[in-house]
C-alpha cells in the first residue's frame, strides 16, 4: 500500500531520475539502450531532433516520429520539441552551463522542514546584486568542517600549504556523511598553534553510499590571518550546517560571476571586485593580439601516406 495525499501524489516513494549523455547514434545510442534495459524506466522523456540522424530514433520508438505521447514496451514515452534553433544560436553549450551555474547561486529557495524528506525547488531568483555583494556566511573551518577534499585531474598534487589559494574563489560541494566514513587524521588541527584547514593531500572523497551532496557553495574569500572563510550558498542554514565535508571538483566560477554589474562608478565600466576590467591582474578581456593568439584551425582534409 502506498500513502497518497488528497492531490493523488505518492509521498512515500522517491523516484529515480536518470539523465543520459544525449548521444543518439553509434556508441551513444547503444549505451542509452543498455541503461534503459538495466533501469527499466516507467517514463521516458526524449528530445526530438530537428532533423533525422543516423541512429535515431532509438528502437523503442516507431518511425516516423509521432508528436503525441505513446506507450512502448509498457513505458510511457513523451516526445519533447526542442527550443527553436534561432533562439539559441548565440549561445554555446559552455554558455548554457555558465548560465546554469550563475542561476543556481542567484536562486531563492523556500524554507524547508528538516524533519521531512521532500524536494525543495527554487521559487524565485534574486539578481539585484552581484555575487560579490551577497552577504556571506562567516565560517570557522576548525569548527564547521571535518574534511576538505580536492577531486579531479591534478588535484592530488596540491600540497597542504597551497590549499588556501586553491579554495579561494572555488565552487565546492556541500556534503554530509556518516562520521565513521571520514578517514582523516585530525591531530594536526588540534596540536598546531595556528590550526590548519582539515585537508590531507591525495585523500579520496566520501563514498556515495554513506554521503549526501546537498548542493553547491562559493568560497568567496579565505582569510590568511585567521581560521575563517566567507561562503555563499543558496541553501538554507540548517542544510548548510549539516554539511561537514567540502569537496572541490573541476567546476569553476565563470568570470561573469565576479563582475560588479551593479556598480559602474558613474563611468559605465564593468568591474571585478571594484577594479576596472583593464586593471585586473591575470585577466584577459576581449580579443588578444600577437602571433599565436588566434584560434587554431583544424585541417581534416590531410591524407595519410597509405591513403594516397
Amino acid at each position: 500500500m502506498t500513502d497518497k495525499t488528497d492531490d493523488d501524489k505518492i509521498t512515500d516513494v522517491i523516484p529515480l531520475v536518470v539523465n543520459t549523455m544525449g548521444w543518439t547514434k553509434g556508441l551513444g545510442a547503444d549505451l542509452t539502450l543498455r541503461i534503459e534495459d538495466m533501469v527499466e524506466p516507467t517514463v521516458i522523456f526524449e528530445i526530438e531532433p530537428p532533423v533525422f540522424e543516423a541512429g535515431w530514433p532509438l528502437p523503442h520508438f516507431p518511425a516516423p516520429l509521432a508528436q503525441e505521447n505513446f506507450v512502448a514496451h509498457d513505458r510511457k514515452v513523451h516526445l519533447l520539441v526542442p527550443v527553436p534553433a534561432q533562439l539559441s544560436t548565440n549561445y554555446s553549450p559552455a554558455d548554457h552551463r555558465t548560465l546554469s551555474i550563475l542561476s543556481y547561486f542567484h536562486a531563492v529557495f523556500p524554507p524547508s522542514n528538516p524533519s521531512k524528506l521532500h524536494q525543495v525547488c527554487a521559487n524565485s531568483w534574486n539578481t539585484a546584486l552581484p555575487l560579490c555583494a551577497h552577504p556571506p556566511y562567516e565560517v570557522d573551518w576548525t569548527v564547521a568542517f571535518e574534511k576538505i577534499v580536492l577531486a579531479g585531474a591534478g588535484m592530488e598534487d596540491v600540497i597542504p600549504s597551497e590549499i588556501r589559494r586553491v579554495l579561494n574563489g572555488a565552487i565546492v560541494g556541500l556534503v554530509s556523511c556518516d562520521p565513521s566514513a571520514i578517514d582523516i587524521d585530525m591531530s594536526p588541527v588540534r596540536t598546531q598553534p595556528d590550526p590548519l584547514i582539515p585537508y590531507v593531500q591525495g585523500s579520496s572523497p566520501p563514498s556515495p553510499s554513506t554521503s549526501v551532496c546537498h548542493g553547491l557553495a562559493l568560497i568567496r574569500a579565505v582569510s590568511s590571518t585567521s581560521t575563517h572563510m566567507h561562503i555563499i550558498t543558496p541553501l538554507s542554514p540548517h542544510v548548510f550546517a549539516r554539511s561537514r565535508v567540502l569537496v572541490k571538483g573541476e567546476l569553476e566560477l565563470p568570470v561573469y560571476g565576479m563582475l560588479d554589474y551593479g556598480v559602474d562608478g558613474g563611468d559605465g565600466k564593468c568591474r571585478v571586485a571594484g577594479i576596472e576590467l583593464d586593471r585586473v591582474p591575470y585577466l584577459q578581456w576581449g580579443k588578444s593580439e600577437g602571433v599565436g593568439t588566434e584560434r587554431r584551425k583544424v585541417r581534416r582534409n590531410l591524407m595519410r601516406k597509405g591513403q594516397m
